[in-house]
């Protein structure tokens, strides 16, 4: 039978309840401070209530405040004494939800505070990778972000926020068609005061407007191209100037159509180029209007007024007058007029043969014959030549007149003179040298 050592009541008693100082179980091993209120363990002079050295298990430990090495652990969390606090396993880490001052971490969540921005700042040249990332809310980077993926965007993209914000495209190469997602028109490249400075493009095509190469056109047939300025300003295309409805240049305006002919449809009139004499290029095919003249006039090796016919020193021409005649003029002096009453003129040469002056008829030449011909009758006043006959047209006497006192009427013949005949019914009234023959 095994052997029980028996301790008695009273020295129990003694030993288990302190009384009269601490009470040490080899030496250090346990150390009972009844005058410190003090408990170490493994440590014969505890500097805390419960003073362990070396570590300690248990299933259920709770305490207000634990200090061990440079931690303290209490319910405001863990604190190091000194320096930093360094979680450092050869495993996984692990924890429901962290928070520092800023920052709280749960779960995939990673959140702020203090009511300010998250900054991800990797250290020198190091970046920061977004493998596969939603992010709810704003993202600012300050610096450069490079995705060598694809970005889906399903909101609003604002590049750049201040005026001197620059974006560079120069290695973004496009494989699609860039297109806004509607049909209405409702978006803007750009705006009345933020531009685009060049535009290169292989073709632009704008509402109805295609421009290609070296031509713009409306896309829509029949349909008109419009050049418009606004206000008082100018179309200009190259050195032409287009206002209203003028067309200005200051050289020459050639017209060269590929069928050689220009056609004006107007139902008002053409305005040809207007100047002084002095303004006269005097260029081939020249038409213009002489303000000092007031003359249409054209150029060919000179000047012709188109006003009548006029020489080129415009001193010989003829006019059609409002008074429905002609004026005919010589070296500056009228001299024909021609009207529906008849042709009024100083002297007229037929063919250098016939002289008309004033009253007198006249061979133009020495010693010509004058010949009246005509189909019926020559009526010369009151004298009617008729082939070999002259007849007197009124009842008074056929007078033969001489010039001067001694003049004389001469029939230059080598026949006969016949005298007036006829019976004495027929005889007339008698005068001072009448001579008849009476049948």
């Amino acid at each position: 039978m095994a052997q029980v050592a028996r301790i008695s009541g009273p020295l129990l008693a003694a030993n288990l309840k302190r009384t009269q100082g601490n009470l040490a179980v080899d030496t250090d091993l346990l150390y009972i401070g009844h005058l410190t209120g003090k408990v170490g363990i493994k440590k014969s002079s505890p500097g805390t209530e419960l003073d362990i050295f070396g570590q300690s298990r248990a299933n259920d430990f709770r305490s207000d405040t634990l200090t061990g090495g440079n931690l303290k652990v209490d319910t405001t969390g863990i604190t190091a004494i000194t320096g930093d606090i360094i979680l450092d396993s050869a495993g996984t880490i692990h924890t429901d939800e962290l928070h520092t001052n800023n920052l709280t971490f749960n779960d995939n969540y990673i959140g702020s505070l203090a009511n300010s921005n998250i900054v991800l700042d990797p250290n020198g040249s190091g970046t920061v990778n977004f493998p596969s990332t939603t992010i709810h809310g704003n993202v600012d980077a300050t610096g450069n972000i490079t995705i060598p993926g694809n970005i889906t965007v399903g909101g609003t993209i604002n590049l750049g926020d201040q005026p001197t914000d620059t974006i560079d495209f120069d290695f973004l190469d496009l494989t699609q068609d860039f297109v806004p997602h509607t049909t209405a028109g409702a978006y803007n490249l750009g705006s009345t005061t933020n531009v685009w400075d060049d535009v290169t493009t292989g073709r632009a095509r704008i509402g109805d407007i295609e421009i290609d190469e070296s031509f713009i056109q409306n896309t829509t047939t029949n349909n008109d191209l419009t050049f418009r300025a606004s206000g008082t300003g100018s179309v200009i295309m190259h050195d032409i100037t287009i206002n209203g409805h003028n067309i200005i240049t200051p050289a020459d305006l050639v017209l060269q159509p590929g069928n050689e002919s220009i056609t004006l449809n107007s139902t008002g009139a053409l305005r040809v180029p207007d100047g002084t004499e002095a303004q006269r290029t005097s260029l081939n095919r020249d038409v213009r209007y002489n303000t000092t003249t007031n003359f249409f006039e054209l150029f060919s090796t000179a000047y012709t007024p188109l006003r009548g016919i006029w020489s080129e020193n415009r001193q010989t021409y003829v006019l059609a007058n409002a008074s429905n005649d002609f004026s005919f003029v010589t070296n500056g002096v009228t001299n024909t007029t021609l009207s529906s009453t008849g042709l009024t003129t100083n002297k007229l040469i037929s063919q250098s043969n016939v002289s008309i002056d004033g009253n007198t008829i006249s061979t133009a030449t020495l010693n010509a014959a004058m010949t009246l011909t005509a189909t019926g009758t020559v009526n010369i006043a009151n004298f009617e030549f008729d082939t070999n006959t002259i007849h007197n047209t009124i009842a008074q006497a056929f007078k033969l007149s001489k010039t001067g006192s001694t003049g004389y009427v001469m029939f230059d013949s080598v026949h006969g003179t016949v005298i007036p005949a006829g019976s004495t019914a027929q005889r007339p009234t008698g005068i001072i040298g009448q001579t008849r023959f009476n049948t």
